[in-house]
């Protein structure tokens, strides 16, 4: 699979460089690790397209890369190495092989891996022989599946090929100074890949300085209009939702209100017919702003960045591209193609509509039609450019930067958002994208599951919560992290359920568990948005429904525990192998359903999940390694169990053959708070217990599993324990 997305790229001109490397010029550079190395990091010195500098001295192995140490390690065993290069040009992308072989018997590596504050560990390249899975991470992972880490800001992954056992786990965080990483390995052969400027050079995204691009990492939750009410939204639809969405879904972590479509005077065109609103909206867009920000939301607004306006444009054939005829050059979709690269239509049609936006404090901008102005326009007309001198890629791209500094530049508060269709273009530029066409798509997040959180925030587009949707929708938006953006009329809020929403928000910010996509048809192709010329219909690459998998995993990794929650698009009838999932094969693991609150069972090598609740039409299943006392497993706040609400847990064991199970957890207030313990034996005299602020509505045990349920007034962490007088 990875040969579209990577190798294969690297196999035109071949480049053997056979024999040791000692230290060269790239060992002589500021500093003794990655992480001073990349404190010194900035426009002037960006990372090299260069292979790494490998040594073997002894025993001691050391890779260098960016002028400081991004590996070193003791190799155990009789071995030499060799290092060879692969690319198909001085400027393409680079493959390095760094080979340590056994004279004889096996070999073994214990490394450390230096990256910044923004690697992760990760798998490198995919398993064929594995059952496919989406991952994603929450905190550093410690997934059994990782044999690699990726660098954001550096954009370089090193990883161990399959061939040899390997394992990387975090050895320590340190926030700003960057993270380490212990390696180990073993085999008769250990094969090391580096590859630099991996998702600029290898996945196809040539603007990507990831390095200048600082990440959006607050969750993106909130309502987009476009589903609910098209351009027939008024003023009072939008107060009326914002004021049911403040009450019902504000305590749990819903913050934007994006107003889409139809609040703007037609055709849109020069910027009063943005700025001044039509007669549906008496109170201006500032009105909207005051009314969503009193009741403790965050407003959005959509705008198109084409021109539909002929009478405008006519008046100022300035602004706009010529075609071969002089006249002012059209397409479908973008109306007059605007000149971006004429200063005159920046001044014009960008500074005079985005700054004044931003200083109305307008904080989520959807811009949309950016495929048609670079389709039906830029591409389209590319003799306007020719005839300049100009990369039209690099015209569109200065256009959007402009929109991005006029609304506060990169790492802002102001969210911005592309749309619609995957944009490479704009990576390191836009907050998020929305991968595909108009409607939610779950195929999208694992098409493009490797951009998640290191190019951008994923939008698979808003979810309606319709019956024998509504869980999937949300469940699998949240567990990879995603943007998530609900789009229903206000009565739909006012009179149904909301438990499909509310266990899902806030989305944790997450780490891709895989640097290549477990679905690359589409990814692979990104290329071709050079050439496109009619965005109407989706294109090749652009996000689809289409699904090779029904498993997304979430791994949750906080101060006091590590687990793992499975969640499961469709039936899956076949035992599911553990390892598969990141976990042991030899462990044994406690397995709780999310969604209808029972314990599944202890499973160990394999899971065969039960049949799917016709009411979810998903399945969702937390894993936490089985202990032999009582255990906390989840909550019934947040599909997380607990990485959202749990601050800590812990177990102190009793001087009579008891203990106590305590935590500290946030509630909301007048919500019943449910925790869930696993309780594997005879475990008696079990007493709950509340902080003051919050109290004790009933605790109850079912089979192998204790449900208590708490309540609070206040918005106080609520401190609860579980004291047992015997654990057997």
């Amino acid at each position: 699979m990875l040969a579209t997305l990577g190798l294969s790229l690297c196999l035109g001109l071949m480049s053997p460089e056979l024999g040791v490397i000692g230290d060269g010029p790239m060992g002589q550079g500021a500093g003794t690790n990655a992480a001073q190395a990349d404190a010194l990091v900035d426009v002037s010195n960006e990372p090299p397209n260069e292979p790494a500098a490998a040594s073997l001295k002894g025993q001691n192995l050391e890779i260098r890369y960016w002028g400081g140490v991004v590996l070193g390690g003791v190799v155990k065993g009789n071995a030499r190495i060799e290092t060879s290069s692969k690319a198909p040009d001085a400027s393409g992308p680079i493959t390095q092989e760094i080979t340590i072989t056994a004279s004889g018997g096996t070999l073994s590596l214990h490394a450390t891996l230096s990256g910044s504050a923004e690697s992760f560990p990760c798998e490198f390249e995919p398993d064929a022989t594995r059952e496919a899975v989406v991952r994603h991470s929450v905190g550093l992972s410690r997934s059994l599946l990782n044999r690699g880490v990726y660098d954001r800001h550096g954009d370089w992954v090193l990883g161990v090929r399959a061939g040899a056992s390997a394992i990387v786990t975090p050895e320590e965080q340190s926030g700003t100074q960057g993270n380490k990483f212990t390696l180990k390995a073993t085999g008769e052969k250990i094969v090391l890949v580096f590859r630099p400027r991996f998702y600029q050079k290898h996945r196809g995204l040539r603007f990507f300085e990831p390095w200048n691009s600082p990440l959006w990492t607050k969750p993106v939750v909130g309502w987009c209009s476009w589903f609910a009410y098209m351009d027939k939204i008024t003023q009072e639809d939008v107060y009326t939702t914002t004021d049911v969405l403040a009450e019902k879904l504000g305590p749990y972590g819903l913050t934007y209100v994006q107003i889409d479509d139809g609040f703007q005077q037609a055709p849109a065109g020069l910027p009063d017919r943005w700025l001044t609103t039509n007669p549906k909206f008496p109170d201006g867009l500032r009105g909207m702003v005051s009314h969503i920000t009193g009741k403790g939301l965050v407003p959005g607004l959509w705008l198109a960045a084409g021109f539909l306006n002929d009478e405008e444009a006519r008046a100022n054939p300035e602004l706009f591209l010529k075609n071969s005829s002089g006249g002012i050059a059209k397409g479908k979709w973008v109306g007059n193609v605007p000149d971006y690269a004429n200063p005159a239509t920046i001044d014009r049609l960008v500074h005079s509509v985005y700054r004044p936006l931003h200083e109305m404090g307008w904080k989520y901008i959807k811009l949309d039609a950016l495929r048609h102005v670079r389709y039906e326009g830029f591409n389209s007309f590319p003799e306007s450019f020719a005839a300049r001198g100009l990369d039209r890629a690099k015209v569109y791209r200065d256009y959007v930067r402009t929109v991005r500094d006029d609304l506060g530049g990169a790492g802002s508060e102001t969210f911005l958002m592309a749309c619609w269709g995957v944009r490479p273009e704009l990576a390191g530029l836009v907050d998020g994208c929305r991968l595909g066409t108009d409607g939610f798509r779950w195929g999208c997040l694992e098409q493009y599951n490797s951009f998640n959180n290191v190019v951008w925030l994923n939008d698979p587009d808003h979810i309606e919560l319709k019956p024998g949707a509504d869980y999937l929708s949300c469940m699998v938006t949240s567990m990879t992290g995603s943007l998530f953006m609900i789009t229903d009329p206000a009565e739909r809020y006012k009179n149904e359920d909301l438990d499909c929403v509310r266990r899902c928000i806030p989305v944790l910010f997450t780490r891709p568990g895989q640097v290549f996509d477990v679905d690359p048809s589409r990814s692979s192709r990104i290329a071709e948005a050079d050439t496109c010329r009619d965005g109407g219909p989706p294109t090749p690459f652009d996000g689809n429904e289409h699904s090779v998998t029904n498993m997304v995993v979430q791994e949750l990794n906080t101060s006091y525990e590590s687990w793992i929650v499975l969640g499961l698009t469709g039936p899956h009838e076949a035992p599911i192998d553990l390892r598969s999932l990141g976990l042991s094969g030899e462990k044994k693991y406690v397995v709780f359903d999310v969604w209808t609150k029972r314990l599944v069972g202890v499973v160990s090598g394999q899971f065969t999940p039960p049949a799917i609740d016709p009411k979810y039409q998903c399945g969702l299943y937390c894993f936490r390694e089985m202990r032999d006392r009582p255990q906390f497993v989840a909550t019934s706040r947040h599909i997380s169990c607990g990485a959202f609400d749990v601050s800590d847990v812990t177990w102190m064991e009793g001087q009579s053959g008891g203990g106590v199970l305590a935590g500290v957890s946030t509630l909301v207030p007048g919500d019943p708070y449910e925790v869930f313990i696993h309780e594997p034996g005879g475990n008696t005299g079990a007493r709950v217990s509340v902080d003051t602020g919050a109290r004790v509505l009933s605790s109850e045990r079912v089979g192998g599993l204790r449900r208590v349920t708490l309540m609070t007034s206040g918005s106080t962490p609520v401190h609860w324990k579980v004291e047992y007088a015997d654990v057997r």
